[in-house]
């Protein structure tokens, strides 16, 4: 494989645990709208979606008009939640500074949200704004490439030269559909029994759980 120059990272479930969180609180907010719902169908259906994919599949479960405020609601309460309990997953903090690639962040969330969850983390001296590749600022969203090669492109990296790291189906998809190679993590609270082979059905070449062992699978790729 060629020299991997630049490591894309993807965010919620990657660099923090935040997916759990949102997926507790949309669980929450869906039962007090009289869904009957639980925190693993959340889990299985709405974590990971672009907002626009994710009002699509709520229209299924509540009304079209109660989407938008549901939204707004969900991210408020878990703003909260990030504030009292959000952090890194493990050993996230101790890899990234030994990283010698360049480095970035490549996410469906909005660039608002990066930031705070970011600050909340204390990770921005190595994701500061301009390293935050983010929907809003291409056509398409994940699962198309869209957000990956314009990370590539930015960093003037050929996407072969690019690595990403997904704990996502979708965002694995766009990664492949780039042309970059990419590498699946499932160490998430959110990762349920088998979440893997979804990674692995998508595309990812090798699979890991404990961020120290990023190094080494740098260096066999």
């Amino acid at each position: 494989m060629s020299q991997i120059e630049l490591i894309i990272f993807d965010f919620d479930g990657v660099i923090c645990d935040s997916e759990y969180i949102a997926a507790e609180v949309t669980t929450q907010l869906l039962i007090e709208h009289g869904v009957d719902t639980t925190l693993d169908k959340v889990l299985l259906t709405l974590v990971g979606l672009q907002a626009d994919d994710k009002a699509r599949a709520l229209s299924k479960l509540i009304c079209m008009d109660k989407i938008p405020q549901f939204m707004l609601e969900v991210k408020n309460r878990s703003r909260v939640a990030y504030y009292e309990r959000l952090k890194t997953l493990p050993y996230v903090d101790e890899i990234i500074p030994m990283l010698t690639q360049q480095l970035c962040i490549g996410s469906n969330s909005s660039l608002e949200s990066l930031l705070v969850k970011l600050k909340i983390i204390g990770m921005e001296p190595y994701f500061p704004k301009q390293r935050l590749y983010v929907s809003s600022l291409v056509a398409n969203p994940k699962p198309a490439p869209d957000i990956y090669l314009h990370a590539a492109k930015t960093h003037n990296v050929k996407p072969e030269n690019c690595l990403v790291i997904e704990d996502s189906d979708h965002g694995t998809h766009a990664a492949v559909a780039a042309g970059i190679p990419v590498i699946g993590y499932h160490a998430a609270s959110h990762c349920y029994e088998g979440y893997e082979q979804r990674l692995t059905d998508a595309g990812a070449l090798t699979l890991f759980k404990n961020m120290r062992e990023l190094p080494e699978i740098l260096k066999n790729l």
